[in-house]
């Protein structure tokens, strides 16, 4: 074994043949060893300093006789040397005597291994006192280290009590180690930084997410003068300590002093920011010499030449005249002088804005968070400079707090300018020229990309911002908040400046005037001249913004009603309209306007005055109203946008048109639901929008690019477009392809947009109408009308539905864009995003009533069930916004619907994270306004946890709430998953209550988050202080059973029950009418919002929605929702593959068997000779169905066919087909035998088989189409080809899924009644298709209906429904119809 140094040994024995043999088995295994022996005690006692020993052996007789015994003696002089007693005697007495006198080892020589005993223990003790002698020098080497760091190292274990801090402390905050050794942390945090030092000193986390460089305030020990401690700035960094097993042990950091670095940086800003100053100075005085230098050249030589001109032509008596030519002279030098010197006196005069400013932020001085970047200077602010300070100190500190409150903390920017009337900003630069009037003070605050340490707790007491807005209102200015989720926070302020009278300056030496001189009578003279008298003419225009004169095309929509004009005048504050025909009264009632132009479109919100009426042109008879818009004020991009609107039209190089909106005045009662709104409906899969993309077509019969003639498209689906051209390219039927330019197409006069699909798109003709409205050059002549046509994309590679689902996002707006600016919504649905912890936008919809609403309406907070989205509660968000409330609906993220993730991560509490930021939103964007929350099933358990740990809402209303995770997740899944997973079982993914999620993420999380049991919801319980409400309904369909146990049971089971309301309907619902039971449900939890959130008698009369509004959000939505996954024909292909593939799994559920046999039935009576038809066959299973049940009909009559009935089973692909009709050949090979006394299966049903459906007209009797109608690509299209080929007295079935639609439950259900584990390999296989299934029909992948749209969809397509019932235990819908009269 290799040392370092040689081995030294001391042998005391009185034995030399003992001795002897020690020393050789010693030196054998050391050859390097020093052993020395010794006979007696005396001896050992004088060896023992001259050596330093690694171990002593000592034979027992000379250890333990004498008192003190030597190796007593021994370890007290040598406390680290190993030593070893040997002995005769193999009691545990000899061990006990000699471990109480000090030995480390007892060695018993009579043992055959004493002497291999011995060496490997001398080998042992030998390598223990080297790492002993290691570590006390590497702890000695880390001691120096530590004491000449300035900074301070400290170790807290895992109570955050400190094991070790460095001496750098006591010169820090004047403790020494010893006094903090064993104290809690926060014993040096002040009160006020203890939230923000939480898990920051104990941070437990490694890597790059490690506390690094936090900012925080410690306190100093306190002095005996009594004064409170003093704080130091200082800055932390931690990382958290881990062992082998991934435990956490404690936390290491570092203390750094920041209070020199801080003040010695407010000491660098402040000398920059005056060396700035003073070279703005400087240059400014410099600017100015230049200025009177340039300026005082040609006034002399004015002077000089006057001077000469005066000597020159003395005698032609013009003396008089250069006489005062020169005194003008003088006077024009000395206020030349003037200006320039008040010009250096404005300039280098006290800057009172800066000064504003300054005295605004010195509450926040010490944050070291915002800085005031000084771009202007103004001397004169007037009697308004407090409200100046409140107001900016104000809405900074808000800034702050909404910083704090996304925990995304950066420094702020201050910027501040003087602009004009118009906007304009004035340059503080002198000029040649007079700079304008400044009108405003623009200050700019804006989020920096800095990081910055800081919470709202550390803030100074504030208002809100209510105050800021009432300070802003009595100045008469104006504010703009914006706060987008991708971008960084901005607040823009516009103070006026006071007026006060320009008194010019008159120089102290000025020449007098001689008295005029008598001239010829070519010269004028001065005549004084009466004022004129008043003009009865207009008064002149006192506006500040310049109105501009143009000529604009306008509609305007009121109500039903719309009214075509012109608009005259566009300002950036406001328009004035004239329109055709009457009006109802409009003052003060608001607007939305919509300027379209070729490069897009600009959105405001207006206020509408009356301006009396207009005389008509010549010609014209009647008066014209004037009507005048005063917009709302826009944002800066806004203002600028429309800026560039108002230039283009004075210059009529942009083709612009205005459309507004009306709102529906509050004294008009609003429309209960008519027939009208059913027919209104939309039977299009897709929403259009309106557009204006000009387009190539090129016709069916048209060989050569160069022939083919342009045309426009004027409005665009994903399954469509309606086109304008001046001939029709082909008749209805044929193909045609669009070929759409890039960028700007020209040869036509009509605003258009750029964002055309970069794709080539067949389509097929459906419809045509002559267009008189076409614009001119898309006419054959002037007074020939163009041509309108509809067309039916077909056969779209995936590529080329990309680029359409790009073009309808990018267009589709809000349920306007439904019928266009001519819709009468009451409700508003603004679309609104923020950002959760994690980055990812979470997608909200702001439901309010079009009228003007405050600040203070009740805000109530949809938070959408487990698998549910917003869309589901469109019905009762219009119902609660039209009933003067404010809905925020949202999606959670990792979930269905419109928001980020993907739904295999979903968790509590990423659910209840998304909640916390939806609640910190609109507690932000509306700090006056009350509170409700609403949630169903398990996100009202969520909910529950977070009102309970911050109750900022003031109410909670929890529907049909799943208070027992542990107890629902047991009886759905017949397995106690907590108890497995805590026992350590994983099982990977799985579906939890329809969706696939990763289920040991899922469970962990239910787990961390305190939400397993009924004992956590007990504990929110307690912790609740707001009033909550527990709503008891049914399910959503009556056909389809909760997922979730009722919460009856659970809330027997708290000790104290909440409050308890029944409603007879569910929340949730996808139809567009209300029945009874539905409007019993919202109008009973209107009531309890009302009686929280409405104070006295401001409750609201109860209005109820049209279900037309309601259809057109609830399409709108679920576009959205397709559009934002991707929806395409491809995918849905890919979808139905899987679904053949999973066919046999699926034909296992005695549920399926009875659905086929109700599909057989439905298509009785059969008629020899019938045609049947079976769309998308699959595997069979209803041929199969059908040709076993009509031989045992036949075996049944006794008789044989006389003519076999025809089926034809027809799939997507070549394969599926061939699978089916070699199942369906050994199907009859096996009925031969069983049915030749009556008939074989050939001569009693003939099958064809293929992937084209029979194209000739009235030539099947019966269609199957058993869920091919959900994975078509256009469902309309699907069941027109469909009623095409049915004969007139055939019958049509076809089944279908619905919108919530889950075939798991029911698959789980039949695994339990047989006894079949669901967590088998095989089970989930299954269930995970199942998942995908269900989350393809939330994402609206596959098109799904419920009854009334699927009643409606069939008599669009020209059938007539006879019978609609549900299927499949509530999962499908099954319907029945017959040809309509007017098919085809």
């Amino acid at each position: 074994m290799p040392q370092s140094e040689p081995v030294t040994i001391l042998v005391v024995n009185e034995q030399a043949d003992e001795i002897k043999l020690v020393t050789l088995s010693l030196r054998g295994f050391f050859p390097d060893c020093r052993v020395e022996s010794v006979y007696s005690v005396e001896e050992a006692l004088r060896w023992v300093g001259r050596a330093e020993w690694d171990l002593i052996l000592i034979d027992e007789r000379l250890g333990l006789q004498s008192r003190p015994s030597l190796v007593a003696t021994l370890r007290e002089r040598l406390p680290t040397t190993a030593i070893v007693l040997q002995t005769d005697r193999s009691d545990s007495t000899a061990a006990v005597t000699a471990l109480q006198a000090g030995a480390n080892f007892l060695l018993f020589k009579k043992s055959p291994a004493f002497l291999t005993e011995l060496v490997l223990y001398t080998k042992g003790a030998i390598e223990q006192r080297h790492l002993r002698a290691t570590f006390a020098h590497t702890h000695d080497r880390h001691t120096r280290l530590l004491e000449t760091l300035t900074d301070v190292f400290y170790e807290v274990d895992t109570e955050g009590r400190f094991v070790f801090i460095s001496p750098g402390i006591t010169k820090l905050l004047g403790y020494l180690p010893e006094e903090l050794t064993g104290a809690p942390f926060s014993k040096l945090i002040p009160p006020d930084q203890q939230a923000h030092a939480r898990y920051r000193i104990n941070d437990r986390r490694t890597g790059p997410r490690a506390a690094r460089r936090v900012l925080l305030e410690l306190l100093k020990k306190p002095q005996p003068t009594g004064s409170g401690p003093a704080r130091v700035q200082a800055e932390v960094s931690a990382k958290g300590l881990y062992d082998a097993r991934r435990h956490y042990t404690g936390t290491l950091g570092l203390i750094r002093d920041m209070t020199g670095y801080l003040a010695q940086t407010e000491t660098i800003q402040r000398l920059e920011t005056r060396l700035l100053e003073s070279d703005r100075h400087r240059a400014i005085a410099g600017r100015l010499t230049s200025l009177s230098h340039d300026l005082h050249g040609p006034l002399s030589a004015v002077l000089t030449q006057s001077q000469r001109l005066l000597e020159t032509i003395r005698e032609a008596q013009l003396d008089t005249r250069l006489e005062t030519l020169t005194a003008q002279a003088r006077e024009a030098s000395a206020y030349g002088d003037a200006l320039a010197q008040a010009v250096v006196d404005a300039g280098l005069a006290e800057d009172q804005l800066g000064q504003v400013i300054a005295e605004a932020l010195a509450p926040l001085a010490h944050l070291n968070i915002v800085q005031h970047h000084d771009t202007t200077a103004l001397s004169d602010i007037g009697s308004s400079r407090n409200i100046w300070v409140r107001i900016i100190q104000i809405v900074v500190i808000q800034a702050i707090r909404q910083m704090a409150a996304r925990q995304a903390m950066h420094r702020l920017d201050i910027f501040a300018q003087t602009v004009t009337a118009t906007g304009t900003p004035i340059d503080p630069s002198p000029g040649l020229f007079p700079a304008p009037a400044p009108r405003e003070v623009e200050i700019l605050i804006q989020e920096s990309e800095s990081a910055a340490t800081l919470t709202a707790d550390s803030l100074p007491a504030s208002p809100d911002l209510i105050q800021a807005y009432e300070d802003i209102d009595q100045l008469q200015g104006r504010m703009e908040w914006l706060a987008p989720a991708r971008q960084p926070l901005s607040i823009r302020l516009w103070l006026p400046i006071s007026e006060t009278p320009q008194t010019p300056v008159t120089p102290a030496e000025v020449a007098p005037s001689p008295p005029e001189p008598p001239v010829a009578e070519t010269v004028d003279t001065h005549v004084e001249t009466p004022p004129p008298p008043p003009s009865e003419g207009p008064l002149p225009d006192r506006r500040m913004a310049v109105r501009a004169a143009v000529q604009l095309p306008a509609r305007v929509t009121v109500g039903p009603a719309v009214r075509e004009g012109t608009v005259h005048t566009l300002s950036l504050t406001g328009a004035t309209v004239t329109l055709t025909g009457p009006l109802p009264n409009l003052s003060e009632q608001s607007a939305y306007l919509v300027f379209k132009t070729v490069v897009g479109i600009l959105e405001l919100q207006a206020t509408v005055h009356e301006r009396g009426m207009q005389t008509g042109p010549s010609g014209d008879a009647g008066e014209r109203p004037v009507l005048a818009f005063e917009f709302s004020p826009p944002g800066e991009t806004e203002r600028k946008v429309l800026g560039s609107f108002i230039e283009a039209a004075q210059d009529r190089s942009l083709a612009i048109s205005l459309e507004a909106l009306l709102s529906q005045p509050d004294d008009v009662a609003l429309p209960d639901q008519t027939d009208s709104d059913r027919r209104s409906i939309d039977h299009r899969e897709g929403i259009r929008v309106r557009v204006a993309l000009p387009v190539r077509i090129e016709g069916a019969h048209e060989q050569n690019p160069a022939s083919r003639q342009l045309g426009l498209a004027v409005n665009f689906s994903r399954g469509g477009a309606c086109l304008q051209a001046k001939t029709l390219p082909g008749q209805v039927g044929e193909t045609i392809v669009l070929h759409f330019p890039h960028g700007n197409g020209q040869g036509h006069s009509q605003p258009h947009e750029p964002a055309a699909p970069d794709a080539v798109l067949p389509a097929q003709i459906v419809w045509t109408a002559p267009d008189p409205t076409a614009p001119s050059e898309l006419r054959p002549t002037h007074t020939e009308p163009g041509q309108r046509f509809g067309v039916r994309f077909i056969d779209l590679p995936a590529f080329a539905e990309r680029e359409v689902n790009r073009v309808v996002a990018q267009h589709i707006g809000s349920s306007v864009d439904l019928d266009g600016i001519a819709g009468r919504a009451a409700v508003v649905s603004a679309r609104r995003e923020c950002r959760n912890v994690r980055g990812q936008v979470i997608a909200i919809t702001d439901d309010h009533a079009r009228h003007q609403i405050s600040p203070n309406t009740p805000i109530v907070i949809l938070s959408p069930g487990f698998g549910c989205t917003q869309t589901d509660y469109v019905a009762l968000s219009e119902f609660l916004a039209l009933n003067r409330l404010r809905v925020l609906r949202y999606d959670y993220s990792n979930h269905v619907g419109q928001s980020d993730g993907d739904v295999l991560q979903t968790t509590l509490r990423s659910m209840q994270a998304d909640l916390q930021t939806v609640l910190e939103f609109a507690h932000t964007t509306w700090p006056t306004a009350p509170l409700a929350i609403l949630a169903e099933d398990v996100a009202a358990r969520v909910a529950l946890k977070v009102v309970a740990q911050r109750p900022v809402a003031h109410l909670l209303l929890l529907a049909n709430p799943v208070l027992d995770i542990q107890t629902a997740l047991s009886t759905e899944h017949h397995h106690d998953l907590l108890a497995d997973y805590q026992h350590g079982l994983r099982r990977g993914s799985g579906n939890v209550w329809g969706l696939n999620v990763n289920l040991d993420q899922f469970l962990s999380d239910i787990i961390a988050g305190h939400y397993a049991t009924l004992a956590t919801t007990v504990t929110d319980l307690s912790a609740l202080t707001v009033p909550m409400v527990i709503l008891n309904s049914p399910a959503a369909d009556p056909s389809m059973r909760h997922p979730f146990p009722s919460p009856d049971e659970s809330l027997r089971a708290l000790p104290t029950i909440p409050a308890t309301v029944s409603i007879p309907s569910a929340l949730s619902v996808t139809g567009r009418t209300f029945d009874a039971r539905l409007l019993a449900s919202f109008h009973t939890l209107f009531t309890e919002i009302a009686r929280v959130c409405f104070s006295g008698d401001s409750q609201p009369a109860i209005h109820t929605p049209t279900s037309h509004d309601i259809s057109k959000q609830y399409l709108l939505e679920r576009e959205r929702i397709r559009i934002r996954h991707h929806v395409s024909q491809s995918t849905r292909d890919a979808l139905w593959i899987a679904h053949l593939a999973q066919l046999p799994q699926l034909g296992t559920l005695h549920h399926h068997a009875r659905l086929l046999q109700e599909l057989y039935q439905q298509a009785l009576p059969l008629e020899p000779g019938m045609r049947i038809l079976d769309i998308g066959c699959g595997a069979g299973e209803f041929a199969h169905t059908l040709v076993i049940n009509h031989m045992y009909h036949l075996l049944h009559a006794s008789r044989a066919p006389q003519r076999p009935i025809h089926y034809v089973g027809i799939d997507s692909s070549q394969e599926t087909v061939a699978s089916a009709e070699q199942a369906f050949t050994v199907l009859y090979q096996e009925l031969q035998s069983m049915f030749s006394k009556v008939a074989t299966p050939t001569t009693a049903v003939t099958t064809e088989w293929g992937i084209h459906a029979p194209s000739s007209h009235d030539s099947v009797d019966r269609i199957v189409s058993h869920l091919s109608l959900s994975f078509a690509s256009s469902p309309l299209t699907f069941l027109r080809e469909a009623v095409r080929t049915l004969t007139q007295e055939g019958h049509l079935i076809v089944t279908c899924v619905q919108p919530h639609t889950d075939l798991a439950r029911l698959y789980r259900e039949q695994l339990h009644h047989t006894g079949q584990d669901e967590l088998s390999p095989a089970a989930q296989i299954f269930l995970h298709y199942l998942g995908r299934l269900h989350e393809a029909i939330r994402h609206g992948l596959l098109h799904s209906f419920d009854r009334e749209q699927l009643s409606d969809l069939l008599t669009h397509a020209g059938a007539t429904p006879v019978r609609i019932v549900p299927v499949l235990d509530g999962q499908l819908l099954l319907a029945t119809a017959r040809k309509g009269k007017s098919a085809g």
